[in-house]
């Protein structure tokens, strides 16, 4: 687990980077400060005892996401790499390693120029504006209940259907899952019968709410439960604070249904698929 000393230092690095170029960088803060968050999982470079360089490693599933940062006025000395080269050790080798980078970051297309990493996905960050929204009233014929471990293996056959785990990454996501005390799991039903889930995260460090892991059973697709679903988020959590969800680059159907209820994108981040061949 972070000490307040490293995630202050954290915070300050983040904060002159995102400045310097107009960028958000996704630290995932809510996995960052995770009472059982590893220390193989978080990478320091000190520079006369200021922190300069910083990378952390994901787990989700079958894969791991990297997201790292240097300092504007230490950069292009092979920081960055050597962070890079120092995870290869701690990554088990059966995983998915991939590096995510804000789309419009410079200095991250820099660096990307001369390496021969190819772009995997991308997502859209979005944010709800409530002046834009349709009706957020809650609907009667869907619920969200907050999930028991009775709902353990409902949770686990979501994120295998919905979200290409198998079996034993599925149980291990969901392990890690339960010791984050920022975040609330639901259980979508339809007339009492579970359909669907849904995570809220509470993202202290940056006073936001984030939607996670947003899943209906294929059977129930296509019936409007998305919807009516999203709309009780909205009318729940939007005047606790800002409302923000993350969807896949390449699924238009889903970006549209966000649009509807009042999402907009604000951001865009890249993946780009590490080989470590650097």
């Amino acid at each position: 687990m972070l000490s307040k000393k490293e995630i202050s230092e954290i915070q300050e690095l983040q904060q002159v980077c995102e400045q310097k170029e107009s960028i958000h960088l996704k630290l995932n803060w809510d996995m960052l400060t995770a009472e059982n968050r590893m220390e193989d999982e978080n990478f320091f470079f000190y520079e006369n005892d200021q922190l300069v360089g910083f990378l952390a490693t994901y787990s989700f599933g079958n894969k791991v996401e990297i997201c790292g940062m240097v300092h504007p006025a230490y950069r292009n000395k092979g920081i960055f790499t050597n962070l890079l080269k120092d995870v290869k050790s701690k990554i088990q080798s059966n995983k998915t390693v991939y590096l995510n980078a804000p789309a419009h970051s410079i200095s991250a297309q820099n660096w990307l120029s001369n390496k021969n990493l190819s772009l995997a996905f991308s997502e859209r960050q979005m944010r709800y504006h409530p002046i834009i929204s349709s009706s957020s009233h809650p609907n009667a014929s869907v619920t969200l209940r907050e999930a028991s471990i009775e709902d353990k293996q409902h949770i686990i056959d979501l994120d295998i259907k919905c979200f290409d785990f198998n079996e034993e990454e599925a149980s291990s996501f969901y392990s890690q899952l339960e010791s984050e005390k920022d975040s609330i799991m639901y259980v979508i039903e339809s007339e009492g019968v579970k359909i669907g889930k849904v995570r809220l995260t509470y993202n202290s460090i940056d006073q936001q709410w984030w939607i996670y892991g947003f899943a209906i059973l294929p059977a129930h697709q296509g019936k409007g439960y998305g919807k009516l679903c999203l709309e009780q988020i909205i009318h729940n959590y939007s005047q606790k604070g800002p409302l923000f969800l993350e969807v896949d680059g390449l699924n238009p159907k889903a970006e549209a249904l966000y649009k509807k209820v009042g999402f907009e994108s604000f951001n865009v981040q890249n993946y780009y698929k590490l080989y470590y061949k650097l």
